[in-house]
């Protein structure tokens, strides 16, 4: 798959160069070194010359020559290229607010009178870890970009592997997805994790500019979940929020 990758900033990554040969998604990466590549691009998306584009963290382009199949893969190989820097491209505050809000939910609307056990799909470095304010809450990231999972686990989030979606048993007690299903992620394998939470559980998510809501529903209304009307008390600029919860057991 060839990828392109550039930014506004045309410095930013060149910094990270060296680190294109250590992407295991893709096979074929270039990045755009000079002020007038990324112009000559930016127009040629304009004239939708490119199959497949796409812009994260308002900033980030993402051009490759295949479209839905590879997007996973497209996203996964960016995120990889500026770990170690992420944190720095993002309003933490926000993000640490939005996920407070989701949690805090999550703690009332609990199906479970044991604790909760919450997935945090997309836990991206951990800034789930301080938004717990009680005791009986236990959450577990998700995460499939291997060196940003390595920061989550350094801070000390308790991680669900890849490998391991086959042997967990039904466990959570609902989830969250804190700026991350926008980017239209593989909701295969998110059909998979929603099969861990409990019927009852509720699972919210946050669209960044209202992009991805469409897919999101779709998947999971195929998982046994419907929309709730249920509200969340998060920042405004978390964008469209949504509270799906998984259909009881007949």
């Amino acid at each position: 798959m060839t990828v392109v990758f550039c930014d506004h900033d045309v410095s930013t990554l060149i910094r990270y160069k060296h680190k294109v040969r250590e992407l295991e998604t893709i096979s074929d990466v270039s990045i755009l070194e000079t002020a007038s590549a990324v112009t000559e691009l930016i127009e040629l998306l304009n004239k939708g010359g490119v199959p497949f584009v796409d812009v994260l963290l308002d900033r980030f382009i993402i051009a490759c020559q295949y479209p839905d199949d590879f997007r996973q893969q497209a996203c996964d190989a960016l995120f990889s290229l500026i770990a170690e820097f992420y944190e720095s491209e993002i309003s933490g505050a926000l993000n640490k607010q939005t996920i407070q809000a989701m949690i805090t939910f999550l703690e009332s609307h609990s199906p479970t009178q044991d604790g909760n056990l919450l997935l945090d799909f997309g836990c991206g470095p951990g800034l789930s870890l301080a938004a717990s304010r009680r005791t009986n809450t236990l959450i577990v990231g998700y995460e499939r970009v291997k060196a940003v999972r390595i920061k989550a686990l350094r801070a000390g989030l308790l991680q669900l592997h890849p490998k391991d979606l086959s042997a967990m048993p039904c466990a959570f007690s609902g989830g969250f997805a804190s700026f991350v299903l926008h980017l239209c992620p593989d909701f295969a394998e998110l059909t998979t994790l929603l099969s861990l939470i409990v019927p009852g559980g509720y699972f919210v998510a946050n669209f960044h500019k209202g992009k991805g809501v469409e897919q999101a529903e779709i998947a999971f209304e195929r998982s046994g979940w419907h929309v709730s009307n249920e509200t969340v008390d998060a920042p405004s600029d978390a964008g469209l929020l949504r509270v799906f919860q998984k259909v009881l057991a007949i």
